[in-house]
């Protein structure tokens, strides 16, 4: 495949971005032709051709360029592979808009701008960018798009837990699952053509390289064009990809939010960028995806492991048949497990919170001891359920004295094991989404703590403490919760809580 085709400014362009600019002898021109320095700026390092955008950075302060009569360009916000993103102020509805600003251009990318459009006109939904106008200039197209206050999905991550960023990503998953309801693929997924509104909500962004699923079928693309690092296989092998293809790189990019590493990372011969290495690094990514993605596996948490990698496989038809059945993955944590024995040992757990009575725990305390519930022979595992049932039950004391015994010999083995199990328990009982719910999930969730300690995996029990925390505080028990935050930062200083 040939490499896309490039304006005739970008040599020159990349050359006086090279140069270091003497911005004390830029402010006195800005200041002797009246313009502002930002625009001089740019016009060195990113000169173009288009009238519109000559004539904004000409512009003095006082007179902005106007688009289409109406639309008063402000400045630039963002700029891609084929076009640029203004701050604009709309002077009919008095609201500030984004105006994307592309040149006129033949062949394949002629219809960049009018796909983008119907594409965008024929979606309504929260998790997609609204488009208000479109149209043309002499020698450029424009779209008239929803301002979005927020910064991307990729800067917003930064420092955020797993949790909230699965539950970013969620919302704009249904957002492209909206656009292959109606036929669209995007084609260019990834976390920095996502942007956050101002109410914090994540909006899919960009899509100048949609096309519909029948427009594809029979399509033979002429160049690669998306993001190397989350293209699907099918689309280095000359395939022009579909909805599949979307997921794939939806995949990529939540796993790499959750991990800070791309799942395919190999010691690749050289970046995409590189002089030369752009054959080189196609061909090792392509043998990375066969293998599968490994990088930063045991970061991602369990139940996304197990959604993401189907995600990511290499064949489309085994990845999952539509974003709608993936979200539903990502939402449901302990849905999926292959074996059937960890079924029944959750029924026998549901059978002893029955006993236990999970509809008075918080209405008042229970008054049964361990003698009152049924003593089950299906292995130690029954042994350390009967202990998270009775921690449930406000009966700690009996409770942590049974998961110990559990714990303590089998958890010298098999610490992370036990943890695991933990966890898995806490998150079935947050779902319920009630107070009871919430007291269940943390008071297990303290359990995996406990486990995490045996094994001296410090980071791993602090973190789970500070999950209980939350799950307590969401229950109600602050003193609770104030205790787990406690033992947390005990935890952080590489010690066992007591």
């Amino acid at each position: 495949m040939e490499n896309p085709p490039s304006s005739k400014r970008s040599s020159s362009a990349r050359r006086l971005a090279t140069v270091e600019l003497d911005l004390s002898a830029l402010e006195a021109f800005a200041a002797a032709e009246g313009v502002s320095v930002e625009s001089l700026v740019e016009a060195i390092e990113e000169p173009s051709d288009l009238s519109i955008i000559e004539a904004h950075i000409r512009a003095p302060k006082d007179e902005p360029v106007l688009l289409a009569g109406r639309f008063e360009l402000i400045k630039q916000v963002g700029a891609g592979s084929f076009g640029r993103v203004f701050m604009a102020r709309d002077r009919v509805l008095s609201r500030r808009v984004a105006v994307k600003i592309m040149p006129l251009e033949d062949g394949e990318l002629a219809g960049v701008a009018e796909r983008e459009a119907r594409a965008l006109a024929a979606l309504d939904h929260p998790n997609v960018v609204t488009i208000y106008d479109q149209g043309n200039g002499d020698d450029y197209r424009y779209l008239v798009l929803e301002w979005l206050e927020g910064e991307s999905l990729f800067s917003w991550c930064i420092g955020k837990s797993q949790e909230e960023i699965i539950a970013r990503y969620i919302e704009v998953g249904e957002g492209l699952a909206a656009a292959h309801r109606r036929g669209v693929v995007h084609r260019d997924f990834k976390s920095n053509n996502v942007m956050l509104d101002a109410d914090g909500q994540a909006v899919l962004v960009d899509f100048g390289l949609a096309r519909s699923i029948e427009s594809l079928q029979g399509h033979e693309p002429a160049y690669l064009c998306g993001a190397l690092t989350h293209l699907a296989p099918e689309r280095f092998l000359g395939a022009p990809g579909d909805t599949r293809s979307d997921q794939f790189a939806f995949c990529v990019s939540l796993w790499e939010a959750l991990t800070g590493v791309d799942p395919f990372l190999r010691d690749s011969p050289s970046p995409p960028g590189a002089e030369g290495g752009e054959l080189a690094y196609v061909e090792g990514r392509i043998e990375a995806l066969r293998c599968g993605p490994e990088a930063g596996r045991e970061l991602v948490p369990r139940h996304a492991r197990e959604a993401l990698e189907r995600g990511l496989a290499w064949a489309p038809e085994e990845r999952w048949p539509s974003m709608d059945a993936l979200l539903e993955a990502l939402r449901s944590p302990v849905a999926r497990q292959r074996s059937t024995w960890p079924a029944l040992i959750a029924g026998a757990l549901a059978v002893i919170l029955l006993a236990v009575g999970l509809s008075t725990i918080r209405a008042r305390e229970p008054t049964m001891s361990l003698s009152s519930l049924p003593m089950l022979d299906y292995s130690r595992t029954g042994r350390a359920i009967e202990g998270l049932a009775l921690i449930a039950a406000h009966q700690p004391r009996d409770g942590f004295e049974i998961w110990s015994e559990y714990v303590e010999p089998q958890g010298a083995r098999h610490p992370l094991w036990a943890a695991w199990w933990s966890l898995a328990y806490a998150d079935q009982f947050e779902r319920e989404g009630s107070p009871t719910g919430q007291l269940l999930a943390a008071w297990t969730t303290e359990g995996a703590a406990q486990a995490y300690e045996l094994g001296e995996a410090w980071e791993a029990a602090a973190n789970a403490r500070q999950l209980a925390a939350k799950r307590a505080e969401l229950a109600g028990d602050l003193r609770m919760a104030a205790s787990l935050r406690e033992c947390a930062a005990v935890n952080l200083s590489g010690m066992k809580c007591r």
